[in-house]
């Protein structure tokens, strides 16, 4: 009678994204289990694409470090992982390294006319003086000898 003595590791991990609490249950085979690993059942499970992951665990950004081990990070069974999305600005700049020279130069063109329209406002604005503000009384002028409540 022969027994195959090939252990299988697992870990839970509590991922916490937004207000909501997910569980991950994640085998290997192997001794360890690795970022990767909990970046592709985040993926599966939270409909989240890897390359939008931002990965926390005590300070340090996790979705980096693919390659490590969690035993190497001191992430161990029951632990605690926050999940966020990649901010907006990044994903605008990503994309705008993918646009045509076409959209490049009307976006280009737009930023220009938005620093004209500005620097016409400021010329036009101007704040008025102490001095200004005191000779020229505007709306309510206090009565001589006559009291206020």
């Amino acid at each position: 009678m022969t027994s195959n003595t090939t252990s299988t590791h697992c870990m839970k991990l509590q991922v916490q994204y937004g207000s909501d609490f997910y569980e991950l249950l994640l085998t290997s085979k192997e001794k360890k289990i690795c970022i990767e690993q909990v970046l592709e059942e985040i993926e599966k499970r939270l409909k989240v694409p890897k390359c939008h992951q931002i990965l926390m665990y005590k300070g340090q950004r996790l979705d980096q470090k693919a390659k490590t081990n969690l035993d190497e990070l001191y992430i161990f069974n029951n632990s605690k992982i926050i999940l966020t999305r990649t901010p907006k600005q990044l994903l605008d700049e990503q994309s705008s390294s993918i646009q045509s020279p076409k959209e490049k130069k009307i976006i280009d063109t737009n930023k220009e006319d938005n620093q004209n329209v500005e620097h016409s406002i400021n010329k036009q604005q101007s704040v008025p003086t102490k001095q200004e503000m005191h000779s020229h009384p505007i709306g309510f002028t206090p009565e001589p000898n006559k009291t206020y409540e």
